[in-house]
């Protein structure tokens, strides 16, 4: 029920703005921030509130009085994306009785009205053309117009920070009129046909069952929210494992991997995976007891099953230690690095952290909420890091820029982790616990991709792309260390990748760490050894999924051509991997045969620490190339512009000289450092070669020696 009879579009039409002048506008100005300096895991509510009011006096110098919003990139006229995520953090503070910078009464009273005012706000009776997320009524992109875009994803979070006003609306001292707007507001949208259950946006049932649980919330109706939403769950689970349409996709994949388009088969670019997107859509579990609580009878226990799988999945697939996306995506460089993604996506990691009944361990809430934490805490060093002394991190990370995103973005991505540490509060986070998670894997079967996490390094191995993006094969696609630094690379195809090359004549005729555009008949990566065992071929849908911890993972894939067949087989331990590679002819003739070891950043260096403890640069700025006898290393150190990595040649060694390669800057490896190259063959006629490496970060040479020591002790069998 709403508080008084609901109040007609037509009470605020016009908005609170429409008739003043357009404010002289100079720019911005923003003062350096001073970093909170977050601890380890896990954080408290008062960690939780410090990260919040640091970047509050970047938003104070975007408010804009005149207009009663917050501006954006170089615009006075405001987007909702960002003044909803403010809304959110004015009034959660409100809310906990919070003081400090982001505590602003004020402001959360003003934007709970400006929201509510058409333009956002919008009824608008006809499509504008070319807007297949047309809904009315409901909210555009815009502060200023009515006739700005619509999307799914605005609505529900506009709810939200209404919600969130609402509920501190006697700490705000909100009106009565806008109290009753809210409730209009959010009411009316959610039960606009748009968001009624048959009608979902792809499978994204989140930003529905969201929008139902607020409509709840602040009208007492919940209708929707045990209708609508169980009948929007249930549905979501029957298509788990079956495609709903002919010719279509199921909602996952058989080893729970997400596809994005349902309508299109799996073999389809934008199926491979989505990193981001499984985990905005999980968010719709945050919301399943509050239903339950409003009388929605359960979903049925093998529904909650998959559900836990998918959880269980998403926190080992798709997040590493250091808080960041191990990140591969059907869309590409659209959304692969971009900001503002990354921090929708950890609303995943809130709801899996706020919901027991969805943890098939009792560990992977405290796991959920480690990976959010050190997910501010990197928000912040790469805030520090900005080279343009803006005091937040840059809109597109990594120096992926394929798809640049401009200043807005960069706000937008500013409040997006703003809200979510305040969010964190609001769900109580604050009090949990989140001791570091132990090394972690996942594996999907159908396209062998294996992603790995550990408090040392995150990496993964992805064979097939579905010619969504360029890098993947059968080697290590990225190395990161435990603090999400490059190690090596982002992505990158040789030269600028991990991996072999064979050519002949000086033409490449096989290399292993080029992707398969489709899934082969045969498995492309097989675990040879993992807590499942020896996996040859993957079980569809298991009651659990090939992840969680490991000790040990062997994984071994085949690539190559007419000419060669080259094998790699992968030891992942905690702090070091082992990588053999065996490369054997099928054609008569002469071939050179290179194992790549990339670097990340034009200013790399790569050095040779021969037996006797001499060092030979074999790459630095300005110095000409050398090539060394591998017979004589001991170990390489790779020093990158963050952190680097010692490769160590273990087994028996071929003869071999090292020498460097220097590639060029790529769509997915754009800041590529000289490349280590092990020359193993030099137009030479072969039956087969081996080379056999180990590899860990090392920040800094002291650190190198200390870990190119151990790296040389063989590693003690585990007993069983």
């Amino acid at each position: 029920m709403l508080r008084s009879a609901q109040v007609g579009a037509g009470v605020a039409a016009g908005g609170l703005v429409s008739s003043l002048p357009a404010p002289a506008f100079h720019g911005f100005e923003h003062r350096a921030l001073a970093p909170p300096g977050l601890p380890r895991p896990p954080l408290t509510n008062a960690d939780y509130w410090r990260f919040a009011d640091w970047l509050a006096p970047y938003f104070d110098a975007v408010w804009v009085p005149e207009r009663n919003l917050y501006g954006s990139g170089n615009s006075t006229v405001g987007r909702i994306y960002h003044n909803s995520a403010l809304l959110t953090t004015h009034a959660v503070a409100a809310l906990s009785g919070h003081q400090g910078p982001c505590r602003n009464d004020e402001r959360a009273r003003t934007l709970a009205r400006r929201l509510c005012d058409s333009p956002p706000w919008s009824e608008r009776d006809a499509s504008p053309e070319g807007d297949p997320q047309f809904h009315n009524p409901g909210w555009v992109e815009s502060m200023g117009t009515r006739e700005a875009a619509m999307d799914k994803s605005i609505d529900p979070k506009v709810a939200e920070a209404l919600m969130y006003a609402w509920r501190a609306r006697d700490v705000l001292r909100l009106p009565p009129e806008t109290v009753d707007l809210i409730a209009d507001r959010v009411s009316r949208c959610a039960r606009g046909p748009f968001f009624r259950f048959p009608n979902v946006r792809l499978n994204q049932l989140n930003w529905n069952c969201e929008l139902y649980a607020h409509a709840a919330t602040v009208t007492g109706d919940a209708e929707l929210l045990v209708n609508d939403y169980r009948a929007q769950v249930v549905r979501f689970c029957d298509g788990i494992a079956r495609a709903a349409l002919p010719g279509g996709s199921p909602n996952l994949g058989p080893g729970y991997r997400f596809h994005y388009l349902p309508h299109r088969p799996p073999t389809h670019p934008f199926n491979i995976d989505s990193a981001e997107y499984a985990s905005e859509t999980i968010h719709f579990i945050l919301y399943y007891e509050q239903a339950l609580a409003a009388g929605m009878a359960p979903i049925a226990p093998e529904q909650e099953t998959l559900l836990r799988a998918w959880a269980e999945h998403i926190v080992c697939a798709y997040w590493t230690h250091g808080g960041y996306l191990n990140w591969d995506t059907g869309y590409g460089f659209k959304r692969w690095h971009a900001g503002r993604t990354w921090a929708l996506a950890q609303q995943g990691l809130l709801a899996i952290a706020a919901t027991p009944r969805f943890h098939p361990r009792p560990e992977l809430g405290a796991w959920a909420k480690y990976q959010l934490d050190r997910g501010l805490a990197l928000y912040e060093r790469l805030s520090q890091a900005a080279a343009d002394g803006k005091g937040i991190a840059p809109s597109n990370l990594y120096d992926v820029n394929v798809a640049p995103l401009g200043p807005s973005i960069r706000d937008l991505f500013a409040a997006r982790m703003q809200a979510n540490a305040v969010r964190a509060v609001a769900l109580g986070l604050g009090g949990m616990r989140a001791p570091e998670p132990p090394p972690l894997y996942s594996f999907d079967g159908d396209i062998g991709r294996l992603a790995v996490t550990t408090k040392h390094y995150s990496t993964a191995v992805l064979p097939v792309s579905q010619r969504a993006f360029p890098y993947g094969g059968m080697e290590l696609c990225r190395l990161y260390d435990g603090d999400q630094r490059v190690v090596s690379n982002v992505g990158g195809r040789p030269w600028a990748s991990f991996g072999v090359l064979v050519r002949q004549r000086g033409k490449e005729i096989a290399t292993s760490q080029r992707p398969k555009a489709v899934p082969p008949l045969r498995p492309p990566l097989r675990l040879l050894s993992s807590p499942h065992g020896r996996v040859d071929l993957a079980q569809r849908y298991p009651p659990r999924p090939y992840a969680g911890p490991f000790k040990t993972l062997i994984t071994q894939g085949r690539s190559g051509s007419d000419e060669v067949t080259i094998d790699t087989t992968h030891r992942f331990y905690e702090s070091w991997i082992q990588t053999r590679w065996t490369i054997a002819r099928r054609r008569r003739g002469r071939y050179t045969v290179d194992v790549l070891f990339p670097s990340w950043g034009r200013a790399a260096k790569v050095e040779a620490i021969l037996r006797g403890g001499r060092r030979v640069t074999l790459a630095a700025a300005g110095h000409r190339r050398r090539s060394v006898s591998l017979r004589d290393v001991a170990y390489f150190y790779i020093a990158g512009e963050e952190t680097g990595y010692v490769v160590v040649p273990t087994g028996r060694r071929p003869r071999a000289t090292a020498h460097i390669l220097r590639p060029k800057a790529q769509s997915s490896a754009p800041r590529p450092g000289p490349t280590l190259a092990v020359q193993i063959a030099q137009g030479k006629r072969f039956k087969r070669l081996a080379l056999a490496a180990r590899i860990a970060p090392a920040r800094g040479t002291a650190e190198a020696a200390a870990v190119a020591r151990r790296l040389r002790r063989r590693p003690r069998k585990r007993r069983r």
